[in-house]
């Protein structure tokens, strides 16, 4: 081996390799293994939407998954407080549950069905909705939930976009 070889700290079986060459090289090889940097969202306004702060402000999901958490934890509690003969205080607030999703739907109803717009938010309100029945499910209330709801006397009407014709949200 070359004493120029030793100096420069090539091997000896590529003497004329330049070390500026071979760092760009494995730079590039180590950027290929990199992912790509996400693009930067967009920040999602209400005038990005075409909608009024009020409307926009319905279809947060935040304070409707606060809400209606709220009311299962509620539940929760008065089941553990008194299981037996709580079953009235409960059905309550089961009703309670179901009033309380009738500004989230008409506001799904309203934009994302008759606006055509917000359809992520909307997706998302739904979900919440959803998973919320389930929380209220799961709460082991001496009455099935089910049935409460289909016996209470609860309604609430949803004005449909593409008609003139409401439809009678009834919890039975």
């Amino acid at each position: 081996m070359s004493t120029n070889t030793k100096k420069r700290g090539l091997s000896p079986a590529a003497p004329n390799v330049d070390p500026t060459a071979a760092a760009a090289a494995a730079a590039a090889a180590a950027a290929i293994d990199k992912p790509a940097k996400k693009p930067r969202k967009k920040a999602v306004t209400a005038k990005s939407l075409g909608l009024t702060k009020d409307e926009f402000e319905s279809i947060k999901a935040a304070p409707i998954k606060r809400t209606l958490k709220d009311i299962v934890k509620k539940l929760a509690e008065q089941v553990d407080e008194d299981w037996h003969d709580g079953y009235e205080d409960q059905a309550e607030t089961k009703g309670e549950w179901f009033e309380a999703i009738q500004e989230p739907l008409q506001a799904v109803l309203d934009i994302g069905v008759g606006k055509k717009t917000a359809f992520l938010q909307c997706n998302e309100v739904l979900k919440i909705v959803s998973d919320s029945f389930y929380d209220l499910l799961a709460c082991p209330c001496r009455c099935d939930t089910k049935d409460e709801l289909d016996e209470m006397d609860r309604s609430f009407e949803l004005q449909l976009p593409w008609g003139e014709t409401d439809y009678m949200a009834t919890s039975g």
